[in-house]
Parts: structure tokens; sequence; C-alpha cells
């Protein structure tokens, strides 16, 4: 696993998340978070529960395929990327479940600054963990071939 395949992921993300910026810094206060985080929500725990699935199944099918799979140096990539999309799906999904709770509790000067950083911030969680998924299912598709 080379350096940039394992970095590209967190770089891509960032990249996105300064468009958006530089597109318009204001873009960020006209996305309605509640129905985002309720998506998100849904969307990211449909996925961790797939991956999961994909998970069970690479550790428990004995076919040749799979056993040709295992001895192959991709199959240590292949699992490696499937762990992190695992764990990023999880983590978009708790967020989006707690991050309401947290967001009455701030005081309002306070608020307003730290709710815009944590609205970059979930953002680029959520288009960094979109790669994490997308890197899996790429790995996954060209070492089966």
């Amino acid at each position: 696993m080379n350096k940039l395949a394992k970095y590209y992921p967190y770089l891509i993300s960032l990249i996105i998340l300064i468009i958006i910026y530089k597109i318009d810094d204001k873009i960020i206060n006209s996305i309605n978070f509640s129905e985002l985080m309720n998506s998100t929500m849904v969307v990211f725990s449909v996925l961790f529960g797939f991956l999961l699935t994909v998970s069970t199944l690479l550790y428990t099918i004995d076919t040749k395929i799979m056993r040709d799979l295992r001895k192959t140096t991709g199959y240590k990539s292949l699992v490696h990327y499937l762990k992190v999309a695992i764990y990023a799906s999880l983590l978009i999904a708790v967020v989006s479940l707690c991050f309401p709770l947290f967001k009455n509790s701030l005081s309002l000067k306070i608020q307003s600054d730290i709710i815009l950083y944590c609205k970059y911030i979930y953002l680029y969680l959520i288009f960094l963990s979109l790669i994490f998924s997308v890197r899996f299912i790429h790995v996954f598709i060209n070492t089966v071939e």
C-alpha cells in the first residue's frame, strides 16, 4: 500500500471542502443541516451494515476464488480499506445522531463560530467516508477480477 493510495481520500476531501468554500463561503449557511444529518445517518447506517456484511462474507466464504484471493498481496489492502470504510461509516452515523444534542448546549456567542466550524468538519467527514467506501469498492472489484 503506497502513500498516495493511503492518503488520497484525505486530500480529495479537503480539496472538495476548499472548493465549496471558494465558490461561496456563505453556502454552508444555506444548507439545511437537520435534513442533511437525518439523511446522512440513514445512508451511512445502511452503508455500515452493508460493509459489515461484506466483512463477514470475506472471512467466512471458503471457495477456490476466496482462497486464491487470500493468497494475494491485495487481500491485506482490501481488508484494511474495508475496516477504514466501516469505521468511517460508523463515525458519520454516530456524529449525525449526537451532534444535535450538543448544539443546544453551547452559549449563543460561542455557538455560531463553533457550529460553523463543525459544519465544515462534518462535510469533510461525509466526503471522506464516501471516498473510503468508494476506494474499498474499487479495490474489491479490481482484486476479484
